[in-house]
C-alpha cells in the first residue's frame, strides 16, 4: 500500500480529478430496499466559496433497488469540467439491518409465545406482511443475540499499513465487507477508490490505529452465535441481479412477564412433567431472604455510530 499520509483528505479545485464534487447523500434501509427518488437541492454559493463551480443547484437523484453503502450516483459534466457525485450513506435502523444481500430483523415475542410456538408476523420493509409458522412441537428458542451488526468506521485511521492480505480496487463498500465475512478477517481500509484488507483479528486492529490523513479503517462487529430463524429468498434486492434477494434473519428477544397467566403456568406444567419433583421440605425449614429485584434481559451493546454532515446539502423530500 502507498503511503495515504501523503494524500489530501479534502479535495482541491488545482488537483488533478479534483473538480469532481463529491456529496454523501443520507439514505434511510427502506429506500435501498424498495429504491426511490430523492429531489435534492444543493447550496451553489457555499460550494463556490470552496473553489467548485456547479452548472445546477438542484438534482433528481435516483436510488436503485438493492443499492449497497458507499454506492455513487454521477451527474456527468454538472460541475463545470467535473462530475457531480453522490454517495450513498446507509442510516442506521432500530430494527433492522443489513449484511451484504442478508436482512436481520429483530422481533420481541412473549414469553408464552416462545413456549408455545406461535406464528410470528413480520412486517417487511417494503410493506408486505409474512407469516412465519414453528415446526409442530417447536419451542422458539432465543439466543442471546442483539442486531450489533454494524461496522465500526474510523476516518482518518489505518492500522497496520502495508501489511495488506490482498488489495481490491472498488468503491463497493457492501461488498468488501462480504469479501471480510467471506475469508475470515476482521477489517479493511479504504484509500482512494481501493481497499486493503486487513488479516489480524480485531482486537489487534483497533488497538493499533495510527492516525493517517485520507484513510478510512472499516472493522468488523464481533462475532456472534448462531443465528434463530431464516426466511429464503426475502432479504435485499441485489442491484446487479435483478429478481434475486438475499435471505432474512429474525433474531428473538422474548419479553418477560411480570405476572405468570394460568395459561402459561399449564404450558409449563405439562413440559416439565417427566423432571422428578422437587424434594419436600416443612415450612419451618425454609429461610426467606429478601432478594433485590435483577432484570433478567441481557445488557444492550452501544454502537458507535458517525454522523456525516454535507456542507450545502438539503433534501427537498
Amino acid at each position: 500500500m502507498a503511503a495515504p499520509s501523503q494524500a489530501a483528505s479534502l479535495p482541491r479545485p488545482s488537483a488533478r480529478r479534483s473538480r469532481d464534487v463529491i456529496l454523501p447523500l443520507h439514505v434511510p434501509l427502506e429506500q435501498l430496499v424498495c429504491g426511490a427518488i430523492r429531489h435534492i437541492q444543493v447550496n451553489r454559493q457555499e460550494l463556490k466559496r470552496a473553489g467548485f463551480t456547479l452548472l445546477q443547484d438542484s438534482f433528481e437523484v435516483l436510488i436503485p433497488r438493492g443499492a449497497p453503502d458507499g454506492h455513487r450516483i454521477t451527474f456527468t459534466g454538472k460541475a463545470g469540467p467535473g462530475d457531480v457525485i453522490f454517495v450513498l450513506q446507509e442510516l442506521p435502523h432500530p430494527t433492522w439491518a443489513r449484511r451484504g444481500a442478508d436482512l436481520f430483523v429483530k422481533k420481541s415475542i412473549s414469553l408464552y409465545e416462545a413456549l408455545a410456538g406461535s406464528p410470528l408476523v413480520i412486517e417487511h420493509l417494503d410493506g408486505q406482511k409474512l407469516l412465519v409458522h414453528a415446526r409442530p412441537g417447536e419451542v422458539w428458542d432465543p439466543r442471546d443475540e442483539e442486531l450489533d451488526h454494524k461496522w465500526l468506521r474510523f476516518d482518518g485511521m489505518d492500522a497496520f499499513a502495508g501489511q495488506d492480505a490482498t488489495i481490491i480496487k472498488t468503491s463497493d463498500l457492501e461488498s468488501c465487507k462480504e469479501f471480510c465475512r467471506r475469508n475470515g478477517w476482521s477489517g479493511f481500509t479504504y484509500w482512494e477508490n481501493a481497499a486493503y484488507f486487513r488479516a489480524q483479528d480485531r482486537t489487534a486492529l483497533l488497538e493499533n490505529q495510527t492516525p493517517t490523513r485520507g484513510c478510512i479503517l472499516f472493522v468488523c462487529p464481533e462475532r456472534t452465535g448462531p443465528l434463530q430463524r431464516a426466511i429464503l429468498n426475502e432479504g435485499m434486492p441485489q442491484m446487479s441481479r435483478p429478481g434475486r434477494r438475499g435471505d432474512l434473519f429474525v433474531l428473538l428477544h422474548v419479553e418477560w412477564p411480570e405476572v405468570i397467566s394460568d395459561d402459561l403456568v399449564k404450558i409449563l406444567r405439562d413440559a416439565d412433567k417427566e423432571k422428578i419433583p422437587a424434594e419436600q421440605v416443612e415450612d419451618n425449614e425454609l429461610e426467606d431472604p429478601t432478594a433485590p429485584k435483577m432484570s433478567l434481559q441481557p445488557a444492550l451493546r452501544c454502537d458507535c455510530e458517525m454522523q456525516v454532515d454535507a456542507a450545502g446539502l438539503k433534501d427537498e423530500n
